[in-house]
């Protein structure tokens, strides 16, 4: 995907049809290169989250009794730190404090109880 954004915004052709000012405007779109490492990062912290709701979304099937087990899991997957990777371990730092926050601190005994 990156390959083709950058091609689309950094050569764009004139035979797509798109006017001079348009491929300018293109142009000032472009990512460099910290852009593609903020994003990618991003991508592989929220991975998990956007998998848990696609799990807990489902209308086939219960999901009351996957609250305990995608919780845990996203716990689990915040609190492991990924080797060589400063900027994510960063975002899960930040992520799992959070979590704690709404996970931990706010629930109350009943909800904490219900996912059981």
């Amino acid at each position: 995907v990156q390959q083709i954004i950058n091609d689309i915004t950094y050569t764009p052709q004139p035979r797509t049809g798109l006017t001079a000012k348009q491929i300018k405007k293109l142009k000032s779109l472009a990512n460099n290169h910290l852009d593609w490492e903020l994003l990618q990062s991003l991508a592989t912290v929220l991975t998990p989250f956007y998998l848990a709701t696609r799990c807990l979304s489902g209308r086939q099937y219960p999901t009351l009794a996957l609250s305990y087990w995608v919780t845990q899991n996203l716990h689990l997957f915040l609190s492991t730190e990924i080797p060589d990777a400063p900027l994510e371990n960063a975002f899960l730092h930040l992520l799992l404090n959070k979590f704690r926050f709404y996970f931990e601190s706010k629930v109350t005994f009943e909800q904490k109880r219900g996912k059981l």
